[in-house]
């Protein structure tokens, strides 16, 4: 039997009942074994409060490649992404709960698409580790992520990718 769905929030309900569950503590305790093998990825969105050049500011919106960033002084600049250090007030979010992707579609998506850019501009926290055996029976690179702040996207921007 074949289920059809018919709008894109139930296809976004689809997708994301396949992920993976990880328990946050657990992530934090295998980053705490070997810190080096875990890096975040996450990039700057619409909000997010940056370091440039040791100074704070917020994003206010980003486009090809590069963030225009508010400093609290006032001064307004367009700063590329990879210049910009997101700041978080703790090393992984409150959430007990992370997840990964169990479909290779999804991996690729955020290894070699636009999946760490759609990730972080719905409020995502992206983390990669060089050595995901814990979650999967493989020893290949594992993507974690988690949502960054007290109101995740909806069912809408998560289909959407906005």
């Amino acid at each position: 039997m074949t289920k059809t769905y018919k709008t894109v929030e139930d296809c976004a309900h689809l997708w994301v009942s396949e992920f993976n569950a990880i328990p946050t503590m657990m992530v934090s305790e295998l980053m705490n074994v070997d810190p080096d093998s875990w890096r975040e990825v996450t990039e700057p969105s619409s909000g997010a409060v940056v370091f440039v050049a040791g100074n704070v500011g917020t994003v206010e919106t980003v486009r090809d490649g590069e963030a225009l960033v508010h400093l609290a002084n006032g001064l307004c600049f367009w700063v590329p992404k990879g210049k910009c250090e997101v700041d978080y007030c703790d090393a992984l979010p409150m959430w007990g709960t992370m997840w990964s992707f169990s479909d290779p579609c999804d991996i690729w998506w955020v290894e070699e698409g636009d999946g760490v850019e759609v990730l972080s501009r719905c409020g995502f926290r992206v983390f990669i580790t060089r050595n995901m055996v814990t979650f999967s029976e493989s020893t290949e690179p594992g993507i974690a992520f988690t949502t960054s702040t007290g109101s995740p996207c909806t069912w809408t921007e998560v289909s959407a990718g906005t």
